[in-house]
Protein backbone atom coordinates (compact mmCIF):
# COMPACT_ATOMS: atom_id res chain seq x y z
CA UNK A 1 0.00 0.00 0.00
CA UNK A 2 3.08 2.49 0.75
CA UNK A 3 3.94 2.19 -2.93
CA UNK A 4 0.63 3.18 -4.18
CA UNK A 5 0.52 6.13 -1.75
CA UNK A 6 3.83 6.91 -2.83
CA UNK A 7 3.43 6.72 -6.52
CA UNK A 8 -0.11 8.66 -6.05
CA UNK A 9 1.68 11.30 -4.30
CA UNK A 10 5.15 11.76 -6.16
CA UNK A 11 2.19 11.99 -9.59
CA UNK A 12 0.37 14.77 -8.08
CA UNK A 13 3.41 16.77 -6.90
CA UNK A 14 4.57 17.70 -10.26
CA UNK A 15 1.28 17.53 -11.67
CA UNK A 16 0.31 21.69 -11.40
CA UNK A 17 3.67 22.72 -12.21
CA UNK A 18 3.48 20.78 -15.53
CA UNK A 19 0.61 22.33 -16.04
CA UNK A 20 1.69 25.85 -15.42
CA UNK A 21 4.79 25.40 -17.50
CA UNK A 22 2.41 24.57 -20.27
CA UNK A 23 0.54 27.64 -19.70
CA UNK A 24 3.34 29.35 -19.61
CA UNK A 25 5.05 28.60 -22.54
CA UNK A 26 1.84 27.58 -24.56
CA UNK A 27 -1.02 29.69 -23.67
CA UNK A 28 -2.46 29.63 -26.90
CA UNK A 29 -3.32 25.82 -26.13
CA UNK A 30 -5.16 27.05 -22.81
CA UNK A 31 -7.24 30.03 -24.95
CA UNK A 32 -8.54 27.22 -27.04
CA UNK A 33 -9.24 25.34 -24.38
CA UNK A 34 -10.98 27.79 -22.61
CA UNK A 35 -13.12 29.35 -25.74
CA UNK A 36 -14.58 26.11 -25.89
CA UNK A 37 -15.58 25.92 -22.58
CA UNK A 38 -16.83 29.22 -22.68
CA UNK A 39 -14.83 30.13 -19.19
CA UNK A 40 -12.87 32.71 -19.35
CA UNK A 41 -9.04 31.21 -19.43
CA UNK A 42 -8.35 32.75 -16.20
CA UNK A 43 -11.36 31.75 -14.11
CA UNK A 44 -10.76 28.13 -15.91
CA UNK A 45 -7.43 28.37 -14.63
CA UNK A 46 -8.55 29.01 -11.23
CA UNK A 47 -10.78 25.87 -10.79
CA UNK A 48 -8.02 23.29 -12.43
CA UNK A 49 -5.67 24.58 -10.35
CA UNK A 50 -8.06 24.59 -7.13
CA UNK A 51 -8.78 20.93 -8.22
CA UNK A 52 -5.12 20.15 -8.29
CA UNK A 53 -4.10 21.33 -5.33
CA UNK A 54 -7.04 19.30 -3.40
CA UNK A 55 -5.58 16.40 -5.24
CA UNK A 56 -1.92 17.16 -3.97
CA UNK A 57 -3.63 17.99 -0.52
CA UNK A 58 -5.10 14.67 -0.36
CA UNK A 59 -2.42 12.73 -1.70
CA UNK A 60 -0.34 14.20 0.88
CA UNK A 61 -2.20 12.83 3.77
CA UNK A 62 -3.01 8.96 2.41
CA UNK A 63 0.86 8.99 1.93
CA UNK A 64 1.63 10.42 5.66
CA UNK A 65 -1.21 7.98 7.20
CA UNK A 66 -0.42 4.96 5.11
CA UNK A 67 3.65 5.84 5.88
CA UNK A 68 2.92 6.42 9.81
CA UNK A 69 -0.94 5.40 10.19
CA UNK A 70 -3.87 6.18 11.30
CA UNK A 71 -2.83 8.05 13.92
CA UNK A 72 0.06 10.18 12.27
CA UNK A 73 -1.53 13.79 12.63
CA UNK A 74 -2.99 13.24 16.46
CA UNK A 75 0.38 11.71 17.24
CA UNK A 76 2.68 14.77 16.14
CA UNK A 77 0.24 16.86 17.70
CA UNK A 78 -0.10 15.20 20.95
CA UNK A 79 3.91 14.06 20.77
CA UNK A 80 5.68 16.87 19.12
CA UNK A 81 7.53 19.43 21.54
CA UNK A 82 5.59 22.87 21.79
CA UNK A 83 8.65 24.65 19.81
CA UNK A 84 8.75 22.12 16.94
CA UNK A 85 5.02 22.51 16.66
CA UNK A 86 5.54 26.91 17.02
CA UNK A 87 8.17 26.39 14.44
CA UNK A 88 6.52 24.55 12.11
CA UNK A 89 3.67 26.75 12.07
CA UNK A 90 5.65 29.87 11.97
CA UNK A 91 7.40 28.73 8.61
CA UNK A 92 3.52 27.44 7.37
CA UNK A 93 2.29 30.71 8.66
CA UNK A 94 5.06 33.02 6.91
CA UNK A 95 4.49 30.67 3.75
CA UNK A 96 0.77 31.73 3.89
CA UNK A 97 1.51 35.42 4.48
CA UNK A 98 3.94 35.35 1.16
CA UNK A 99 1.38 33.53 -0.58
CA UNK A 100 -1.81 35.63 0.37
CA UNK A 101 0.32 38.79 -0.03
CA UNK A 102 0.62 37.84 -3.60
CA UNK A 103 -2.58 37.16 -4.38
CA UNK A 104 -3.65 40.75 -2.27
CA UNK A 105 -1.09 42.61 -4.72
CA UNK A 106 -1.97 40.38 -7.73
CA UNK A 107 -5.50 39.74 -7.53
CA UNK A 108 -6.74 36.61 -9.69
CA UNK A 109 -5.64 38.01 -13.00
CA UNK A 110 -2.04 38.13 -11.79
CA UNK A 111 -1.91 35.23 -9.82
CA UNK A 112 -3.15 33.19 -12.94
CA UNK A 113 -1.33 34.35 -15.74
CA UNK A 114 -3.76 37.03 -16.29
CA UNK A 115 -0.93 38.40 -18.27
CA UNK A 116 -0.49 35.95 -21.03
CA UNK A 117 -4.50 36.08 -21.62
CA UNK A 118 -4.53 39.77 -22.66
CA UNK A 119 -5.25 41.16 -19.00
CA UNK A 120 -3.45 44.47 -17.36
CA UNK A 121 -1.71 42.91 -15.02
CA UNK A 122 0.53 45.77 -13.57
CA UNK A 123 4.63 44.65 -12.98
CA UNK A 124 4.45 44.71 -8.85
CA UNK A 125 7.94 45.40 -6.89
CA UNK A 126 6.38 46.25 -3.18
CA UNK A 127 5.24 43.78 -1.01
CA UNK A 128 5.97 40.27 -1.21
CA UNK A 129 7.77 40.60 -4.20
CA UNK A 130 10.64 43.39 -2.15
CA UNK A 131 11.34 40.37 0.02
CA UNK A 132 12.49 37.49 -2.35
CA UNK A 133 11.67 36.69 -5.86
CA UNK A 134 8.79 34.56 -6.54
CA UNK A 135 7.13 34.78 -3.22
CA UNK A 136 4.16 31.93 -4.23
CA UNK A 137 6.57 29.54 -4.97
CA UNK A 138 8.96 30.45 -1.61
CA UNK A 139 5.67 30.25 0.47
CA UNK A 140 4.15 27.25 -0.96
CA UNK A 141 7.52 25.23 0.28
CA UNK A 142 8.01 27.23 3.32
CA UNK A 143 4.10 26.21 3.91
CA UNK A 144 4.87 21.94 3.11
CA UNK A 145 8.37 22.27 5.23
CA UNK A 146 6.38 23.91 8.07
CA UNK A 147 3.59 20.99 7.83
CA UNK A 148 6.42 18.33 7.52
CA UNK A 149 8.56 19.61 10.08
CA UNK A 150 6.81 18.64 13.24
CA UNK A 151 5.85 15.61 11.58
CA UNK A 152 9.53 14.64 10.96
CA UNK A 153 10.57 15.59 14.42
CA UNK A 154 8.12 13.11 16.04
CA UNK A 155 8.73 10.30 13.67
CA UNK A 156 12.54 10.57 13.12
CA UNK A 157 12.69 7.03 11.63
CA UNK A 158 10.85 8.20 8.58
CA UNK A 159 13.62 11.48 8.07
CA UNK A 160 14.85 10.45 4.81
CA UNK A 161 11.26 9.31 3.38
CA UNK A 162 9.51 12.91 4.04
CA UNK A 163 12.72 14.76 3.48
CA UNK A 164 12.26 13.51 -0.09
CA UNK A 165 8.71 14.55 -0.08
CA UNK A 166 9.98 18.37 0.80
CA UNK A 167 12.66 18.50 -1.35
CA UNK A 168 11.12 17.15 -4.01
CA UNK A 169 8.17 19.27 -4.23
CA UNK A 170 10.34 22.51 -3.39
CA UNK A 171 12.31 21.35 -6.20
CA UNK A 172 9.18 21.42 -8.35
CA UNK A 173 8.34 25.04 -7.31
CA UNK A 174 11.59 25.83 -8.35
CA UNK A 175 11.32 24.29 -11.63
CA UNK A 176 8.44 26.59 -12.18
CA UNK A 177 9.84 29.76 -10.80
CA UNK A 178 12.94 28.91 -13.50
CA UNK A 179 10.50 28.04 -16.20
CA UNK A 180 8.75 31.70 -15.50
CA UNK A 181 11.91 33.69 -15.24
CA UNK A 182 12.59 32.42 -19.06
Amino acid sequence: MIELAQALLFLAIPMPHAFYAMLWTKPNVWKKVAKKTKVPPVDLLAIVALCMKVVQFFSFVFYVLTLLGADAFTETIRLAHPATLLFGGLLFAVGQALNMGVYATLGKDGVYYGVKYGKKVPWVTGFPFSLCPHPQYIGSSLSIWGALWPIIRVFPGNLMELSAVGVYWSGMYALSSFIESH
